[in-house]
């Protein structure tokens, strides 16, 4: 038989009978991607010895039961996996997140899940980094986020929660409280409140989060009063940087040190304005 083609109104049980006469498991499989009949595909999706031929009447078997079968019981992954992506029932597949050690085919598992809830317990218990970013990624439940930036030991998942995080004042707490750098420079990037970034700026212990809260100062006089109070450079050459107006940098010219004299010398001729 030529399997090159896919021959039209082959007989199934003349093809199935094959199976059981081949040893090489690449022509088996062959065989199975010409099957349609769930009775053959079930058959070699629970007894054929090779973890390819078993995948391939995976793909092709429409029984949600045995589909089932062969996501929660198969010894081989890349079977349980593509078995996964076809359930349709629910408790099956948070059974799968629950229980199945490889996370390939939890993140498989995962794409059928619909609940916020389902969702939210699987950031917050999964082992995998991965699983977690696909669940944390699907949630938008403000009080959900508020739980999971304060309670989910990863970084990467926290980082996600800033981002999507509306409360002022709860970003205004994880600014404050988050162990983790990126996590407090995510949050930083909604607060529109210039006093709290200027207290940041002043203040805070890591250079990117000062600079992310220079650059979100809004008020040109913050912006002067941290250029002539500010000891941290990164801050300075920020704050510089974020003034356009010469009559603005020749004032502070006149009162700022060496130091802050060079930046704003520096920014002048970055603007074109020669007169010094």
């Amino acid at each position: 038989m030529n399997l090159q083609r896919r021959p039209q109104n082959v007989d199934q049980k003349a093809l199935f009978r094959q199976l059981g006469l081949l040893q090489d498991e690449f022509l088996r499989s062959k065989i199975v991607e010409l099957l349609e009949e769930d009775e053959y595909l079930r058959f070699v999706a629970f007894n054929d010895p090779s973890p390819r031929v078993r995948e391939v009447a995976v793909k092709r078997l429409k029984d949600p039961i045995a589909l089932e079968k062969c996501a929660l019981e198969d010894q081989y992954w890349t079977v349980r996996y593509s078995a996964a992506w076809k359930i349709k029932n629910v408790e099956v597949l948070k059974k799968i997140i629950e229980n199945d050690k490889d996370a390939r085919v939890r993140n498989a598992a995962l794409e059928g899940i619909t609940s916020i809830t389902d969702l939210h317990r699987v950031v917050l218990k999964d082992e995998d980094h991965s699983v977690r970013m696909k669940a944390i990624n699907r949630i938008d439940n403000q009080e959900m986020l508020e739980e999971i930036i304060f309670n989910c030991p990863d970084a990467k998942v926290r980082e996600i929660c800033a981002i999507k995080i509306d409360s002022p004042d709860l970003l205004k707490k994880i600014v404050r409280e988050d162990r983790n750098n990126w996590v407090r420079v995510a949050a930083i990037e909604k607060i529109t409140d210039d006093q709290f970034l200027m207290q940041v700026a002043m203040y805070d212990r890591d250079e990117n989060v000062r600079t992310k809260a220079t650059k979100n100062i809004s008020d040109t006089d913050s912006l002067i009063e941290l250029i002539l109070t500010c000891p941290h450079q990164d801050v300075l050459s920020c704050a510089v940087k974020r003034l356009r107006d010469e009559n603005d940098l020749l004032k502070l010219r006149m009162m700022g040190n060496q130091n802050v004299q060079e930046l704003l010398l520096d920014r002048l001729k970055e603007l074109g304005f020669h007169r010094t």
